[in-house]
């Protein structure tokens, strides 16, 4: 008997004590509690990093854990989105190729290359430019076929194809609406020189995109380009950007604000009037002087070597090489005797 009641008191002295009151006497207070955050999940871009949420008593230094349904209010969140740069390189993203600016005889192509961090967002800083892609590259490097070996020979500019006799197919420049290039010979396809040697077109054309939505801007941050990396990842940034890493646009473009400098006649809307050195006020040599056939000697530079032909600058600039290449009426049949009238007048 006297065993019993010592178990029977020890069980209720033991079951005191797990069950004991709180020291303070005051009803027990029931909180949220949070370890620290751990580290983020990746070394470099987006991850998540977690830590444990609880619900106890803070007693006397000790926490006890509860059932969470004791505490009161929202959860604090266990796991949250975290970024982690400190081990980050980019990587470089090329545009496509322009078209080659030869059909044949050696040309080049050229592209831009663009860092992009885990986002694909610009950050020039983050990869290495010994590693960057090559930006420039030859093509069409097969020989051209040349006019000499042609069944009609050559233009008078020893560089077209004539397609019959006396220089049919041939160019008369002067008439265009567009005015001549720089030869004086061939035509200009466009305004302010387009399709001439001397036109520059922007030798980083990128896959341009739609406009954005809502935007009238004509901006080059108005349209987007596509890149692409050694994985075949793609990439859109804006235009502008890609361009920004390689060449000013400015200086591309020959946009300067040098207000010294002089336009040539070739870069302007209508092209040069036939004395190439006046601006023509519209196609088909609007505004232009009317020139007589023979007093080229009146003009600006002067007269070729044939007294006909009208030299585009000064000593003979223009007057082409050999002489009768850059005549009015082109050379003889010889290549080299200058001919002074249409189907070869002149020749012997």
């Amino acid at each position: 008997m006297l065993i019993y009641r010592r178990t029977v008191l020890t069980s209720l002295f033991l079951m005191a004590f797990r069950f004991r009151a709180c020291a303070t006497q005051q009803p027990c207070i029931y909180e949220w509690t949070a370890s620290q955050w751990s580290k983020c999940s990746t070394e470099c871009g987006h991850g998540h990093k977690t830590r444990r949420v609880i619900c106890a008593i803070h007693e006397e230094g000790d926490i006890t854990i509860v059932d969470e349904g004791l505490c009161g209010g929202e959860k604090p969140e266990d796991k949250t989105n975290c970024t982690n740069e400190e081990k980050c390189t980019g990587t470089w993203y090329s545009s496509p190729w322009t078209p080659c600016s030869a059909e044949c005889g050696g040309g080049s192509q050229e592209r831009v290359a663009v860092c992009l961090n885990y986002d694909k967002k610009p950050v020039p800083e983050w990869c290495d430019e010994a590693t960057m892609p090559v930006l420039t590259q030859e093509c069409n490097v097969d020989p051209c076929p040349t006019c000499f070996d042609s069944e009609f020979g050559c233009c008078p500019d020893n560089t077209t194809f004539a397609t019959g006799d006396f220089n049919q197919g041939c160019s008369n420049c002067t008439l265009s609406e567009f005015g001549c290039c720089a030869d004086n010979y061939t035509e200009a396809t466009g305004k302010n020189g387009m399709g001439c040697e001397e036109f520059v077109e922007s030798p980083l054309n990128l896959e341009e995109g739609k406009e954005e939505e809502g935007s009238g801007d004509q901006d080059a941050k108005s349209f987007e380009c596509q890149v692409t990396n050694e994985q075949g990842e793609i990439a859109t940034i804006e235009c502008a950007v890609a361009n920004a890493t390689t060449t000013d646009v400015d200086d591309l473009f020959g946009n300067g604000t040098d207000t010294n400098a002089t336009m040539h006649c070739s870069k302007s809307e209508f092209g040069c009037c036939p004395d190439w050195f006046t601006a023509a006020e519209g196609p088909n040599n609007a505004g232009c002087p009317v020139f007589v056939l023979g007093i080229c000697n009146e003009t600006e530079y002067g007269c070729c070597h044939d007294d006909v032909t009208l030299a585009r600058g000064p000593n003979l600039e223009g007057c082409g090489e050999p002489t009768c290449a850059g005549s009015l009426y082109g050379c003889c049949k010889d290549r080299k005797t200058i001919a002074f009238g249409p189907h070869y007048a002149g020749c012997e």
